[in-house]
């Protein structure tokens, strides 16, 4: 019936800005640090900030282009690196909690894991040092040493 076709269009459309083109969640996943660079993603200007180990895998990053919040997150085994890299960057260390990590309606966003927003988790901020995407942006970075992965969460 017409009245059919027109609410399916109708929710076609409100869909399409949640999970379509209209979408201002963008996901990307790099399998090393070296597919990530070579996709020009991390560094200073970019949604990744520059704290990849040589040895990262599975890296998740996921922005919102109109909040310009980022949260990302790898596995590596050479959590030394990481921490020393932040230190370069006068990092401030502590533990705390980082994020609850992205949400977004018929999202995965699994691989932020839960420890991420534990009380206990091994916790550096920055401003500004270690991206300068933008102005003022801030990078919380999560370590989760018995898991083996690195998160980070910036805002500005």
């Amino acid at each position: 019936s017409l009245k059919h076709t027109a609410i399916q269009l109708v929710a076609a459309v409100l869909l399409s800005g949640c999970i379509g083109p209209l979408n201002e969640m963008i996901e990307q996943k790099y399998p090393t640090t070296t597919a990530a660079k070579a996709a020009n993603a991390v560094g200073a200007d970019r949604w990744i900030p520059d704290i990849l180990p040589t040895d990262a895998t599975d890296i998740h990053e996921v922005h919102n282009i109109d909040s310009n919040i980022t949260w990302g997150c790898f596995k590596t085994s050479d959590m030394d690196t990481v921490r020393s890299t932040l230190r370069r960057s006068k990092a401030q260390e502590g533990h705390g909690p980082i994020d609850r990590g992205p949400t977004g309606i018929f999202r995965d966003f699994s691989w932020w894991p839960d420890s991420m927003h534990s009380p206990n988790i091994e916790f550096w901020d920055t401003k500004g040092s270690l991206t300068s995407t933008f102005s003022g942006f801030l990078i919380h970075v999560g370590i989760d040493a018995k898991a083996g992965i690195v998160c980070f969460y910036g805002t500005n």
